[in-house]
């Protein structure tokens, strides 16, 4: 990795990258099915190896890759830490979401994901997304 791409991921300058973030852009970002970026998530996520995600679980997701979407394209403003900035409003939307779709303490596993993402606009707004910029960084 280059020193311009390892500063990106180093936001804090410790010389160290917050591997959850790297690996969470790493899965969203990668070519591939959007089925296979979830099952990835979810791997990655379920810290307690229950076979589903629990809210703070879908918390964290939401968080780690709005981080790393910020760090990405270098707005570092726009952190969801930062109250009343774009990342921050998008981290509120997202858990507001998910309380609409499965209320205030789901359980979610691969195929109830898997199923919300097939049928909710936002979510395939967000991965259309991730597909044009795919297509852009690697057509340069």
């Amino acid at each position: 990795m280059n020193e311009a791409v390892f500063s990106i991921w180093d936001s804090d300058s410790n010389g160290m990258i917050d591997c959850i973030e790297f690996f969470t852009v790493m899965i969203v970002y990668a070519d591939g099915r959007v089925e296979d970026k979830i099952r990835f998530l979810v791997e990655l996520f379920d810290f307690n190896k229950r076979g589903y995600l629990e809210d703070v679980d879908l918390s964290f997701i939401a968080f780690n890759v709005i981080s790393a979407t910020v760090k990405m394209f270098q707005v570092e403003s726009e952190m969801p830490a930062f109250p009343g900035s774009g990342g921050d409003l998008t981290y509120k939307a997202f858990n507001e979401l998910v309380k609409v779709n499965f209320g205030v303490e789901p359980r979610l596993g691969i195929k109830e994901l898997l199923a919300w993402a097939s049928e909710s606009a936002e979510i395939k707004e967000f991965f259309t997304f991730t597909e044009i910029v795919n297509q852009r960084v690697t057509s340069k």
